[in-house]
């Protein structure tokens, strides 16, 4: 499972800085608090790109997730969103597999 994460942030910081300017950003705390109780969204990891904490919000129940971008200054933004996450167990995919 750390795994999985580590790579997802990886793939996440590739792709999501240079959309902060045209996301929706706010207080740290109220974005995660409305995660968690609107969408039933749980941390599931988090990882530095030199520039913000990007981190990994998902919900197996839902589907939902969400990747925030962390400021020092307590702002989050969001940097992408999306439906259908689900915890891989990465040691039973097969080689090629799109999945």
């Amino acid at each position: 499972m750390k795994l999985f994460a580590a790579v997802a942030m990886l793939v996440a910081c590739t792709f999501v800085t240079p959309v902060v300017a045209q996301t929706q950003c706010g207080d740290r705390e109220k974005m995660e608090r409305r995660l968690a109780e609107k969408f039933g969204e749980s941390r599931r990891g988090s990882g530095f790109d030199g520039t913000y904490v990007v981190a990994l919000w998902a919900s197996t129940d839902s589907g939902s997730w969400t990747i925030l971008l962390l400021r020092p200054n307590g702002i989050a933004c969001i940097g992408a969103s999306g439906m259908n996450w689900r915890d891989d167990d990465w040691k039973n995919i097969i080689p090629g597999d799109p999945a």
